[in-house]
């Protein structure tokens, strides 16, 4: 434990990426394994993870990072603290024993805090740093009114960033760019609001301005989105609306007061206090009101006034520990992305439904170059080859494509040599049609067999150079649309015989439609224009996006059969779907105006399906084709999927890759 006027030497040495990926790890696990390990971590003792976990994503490693870390410990309070850019230093208002506040700057490296502004008359509150670290922003009241101010790190300069005669305004929060800064006032006729101004000096404009009390805004998701507390509604409760003005919501719609939320750029997370009779806990959940609920961090304590690093990777807090004042923890922060790839399973599967998953992890690794990913990838498929994995059917490919994954970033020669085995087998072996069409069981050619192929063909090309397995992947992808694309409606059936014996599949399945929509979204993306078959993959992509969009109910979701509107809406299908169009619209193929509200439905819809354990709801089992259209509406959705996990994932994947997209 340490006062308010030392810090841990120690801290800085958890702050490397291997132990950032092990105290994540912990995190993610049951609450208490998580609470035993820290206790161990205060013991300088080492736990194993759970034997019953068999494959968790980091399992049979040792912990040793801490799942918090204290970092104050004095007799007055420590609150509100927030992290610098380079999460080397932490700013937090100390409030002293009489009442009075000062702001603390302190170098998590260790040494004393310095106390920024040494005037205990004078009240400060939220203390947020500028994007290059070097001042700090904070609300500021002298006696007179709320104002924000701003000071240097080094305590000098102190200088009014915004001051109103006649009104308060607190609560400052920089967009990413560190242009404009947002903050609430109560300017109109004593109702707060919030507003921002341009930077340094630039005029005011409303953001949010109605009935009722809208305080406290923050900026997340690459300045896409602003957060705040709103009583709109008569209750306390976290909102967004866009920082362009449009998708005003609540989010939280619980009796209990919600507020003082935390966003970040880098993930799709909200962290927020939730204040109920029993006192005040952390929570989590994702832009659109899902995954609410999850405790962060999962301890017994009371818990306030989050802070999400720039980058993601920390949650800071205030907390106070039975019988002792608030003080300031860290925690490392998982977000709900990284919550949907890490939910476990008791086995190792290394067929489709396991590679579905790889698929999401991989695409997860690309898109947020978070090594936990990757990591995850390398054990499948170290799993798999201990296992003793071939490749002996299409549904074995994304074995091949995960070793791909995990030989970019370690060239050993055992991954290039599964997936040349992996190559021989869908070039030379595996079984096709007369016209080449690569059959998926028996003589029938289905939609899945694009999800497990054609990862690895486009992977295979781009690895090695060699530009048979590209040219493969696109003839597939045509010839799979000659057999399955219906010529009237522009969607795709789930089976095609290829002879008199091969099974005959009519209905236009929602993930059949979402494999074929998600595998030419990675064609589009992976290959120049003017790539031989690549207009073609093209105008069917189009085709079936337009024949899809009407179809699409009011929640983003489609059904599990997509033109039977009184079928149920299926998860899976819809997120791979989804994750085509967002990225369809973000890379111009397909137009933003008529696709923008339903890429932004889909996404919602998606989020809105994630439990707060990361498990995406509402996904359809295991499903071969049928002549019966009405039996696909019996399929249970009650069950934990790996490719339903995997879909959630590259639906996440899509939409960050949409928010940097230039």
């Amino acid at each position: 434990m340490f006062g308010r006027h030392a810090f841990p030497q120690s801290f800085r040495s958890a702050l490397p990426v291997a132990c950032t990926l092990l105290a994540i790890a912990v995190n993610l696990i049951n609450s208490e394994f998580a609470q035993a390990a820290h206790l161990a971590q205060q013991a300088g003792e080492e736990l194993e993870q759970p034997a019953a976990q068999l494959f968790l994503p980091l399992a049979g490693r040792k912990i040793t990072a801490p799942d918090l870390r204290r970092l104050t410990d004095a007799p007055g309070t420590e609150t509100q603290p927030a992290l610098s850019p380079d999460n080397l230093q932490v700013v937090y208002v100390g409030i002293d024993a009489s009442g009075g506040t000062d702001l603390y700057l302190a170098d998590l490296a260790g040494g004393a805090p310095l106390n920024l502004t040494n005037s205990p008359s004078v009240i400060e509150e939220t203390p947020v740093f500028t994007r290059d670290g070097t001042r700090i922003a904070f609300g500021r009241n002298a006696g007179d009114g709320w104002d924000i101010y701003s000071i240097a790190s080094d305590s000098t300069d102190l200088l009014p960033m915004v001051a109103n005669a006649g009104s308060d305004e607190s609560h400052p929060a920089y967009s990413p760019d560190g242009a404009t800064l947002y903050f609430d006032s109560n300017r109109e006729a004593g109702n707060w609001d919030i507003y921002k101004t341009a930077l340094p000096d630039g005029a005011w404009s409303a953001v949010v301005r109605r009935a009722g009390t809208d305080r406290f805004p923050v900026v997340g998701f690459g300045g896409k989105y602003l957060v705040f507390r709103s009583e709109f509604d008569g209750n306390s409760d976290i909102f967004r609306i866009g920082t362009d003005l449009s998708s005003l919501r609540s989010l939280t719609t619980d009796p209990d007061f919600d507020g003082y939320p935390a966003a970040t750029s880098a993930h799709q997370g909200i962290a927020y206090a939730s204040v109920t009779a029993a006192g005040s806990r952390i929570r989590q959940m994702n832009d659109a009101g899902g995954g609410m609920g999850t405790l962060m961090p999962a301890v017994p304590w009371q818990t306030e006034t989050p802070r999400l690093s720039d980058d993601g990777r920390w949650l800071v807090y205030a907390a106070a520990l039975p019988g002792e004042s608030t003080d300031i923890f860290l925690s490392p922060y998982a977000s709900p992305m990284q919550q949907v790839g890490s939910v476990s399973f008791d086995t190792v599967d290394c067929g489709w439904e396991g590679g579905v998953l790889t698929l999401g992890w991989a695409r997860a690794w690309e898109s947020t170059h978070d090594l936990i990913y990757w990591e995850w990838v390398q054990q499948w498929v170290d799993a798999c080859e201990r296992a003793g994995k071939q490749v002996e059917h299409v549904n074995d490919l994304l074995y091949g494509y995960g070793a791909l994954v995990v030989y970019e970033r370690s060239p050993q020669q055992k991954y290039l040599d599964i997936a040349q085995a992996a190559a021989d087998f869908v070039m030379q072996q595996a079984p096709r049609a007369a016209d080449g069409t690569l059959l998926h069981l028996g003589d029938a050619a289905w939609p899945d067999t694009l999800i497990v192929a054609h990862p690895f063909l486009l992977k295979m090309g781009s690895t090695t150079g060699d530009e048979q397995y590209t040219q493969e992947a696109i003839t597939q992808a045509n010839l799979h649309s000659t057999h399955l694309q219906d010529a009237a409606s522009g969607l795709y059936r789930h089976a095609w015989p290829a002879s008199e014996t091969g099974v005959s599949g009519p209905a236009h399945w929602g993930r059949g439609n979402g494999w074929v929509l998600a595998v030419a979204a990675e064609i589009l993306r992976t290959t120049p224009e003017g790539t031989p078959g690549r207009e073609t993959v093209l105008a069917n992509f189009r085709r079936q996006a337009d024949a899809l969009l009407p179809l699409q109910s009011a929640n983003g979701l489609w059904p599990t059969v997509v033109d039977e509107p009184s079928f149920y809406l299926e998860s899976s299908g819809s997120a791979l779907a989804g994750a085509a169009i967002i990225e369809g619209v973000a890379r111009g193929w397909l137009d933003a105006a008529r696709f923008g509200p339903a890429a932004q439905r889909a996404r919602d819809g998606i989020l809105g399906e994630l439990e707060g354990s990361g498990r995406l709801g509402s996904v359809s089992g295991p499903t071969g084709p049928m002549l019966d259209i009405a039996a696909y509406n019996a399929i249970p959705t009650d069950v934990l999927t790996r490719y339903g996990q995997g879909t959630a994932l590259l639906i996440g994947a899509a939409d960050l890759d949409a928010a940097s997209a230039p």
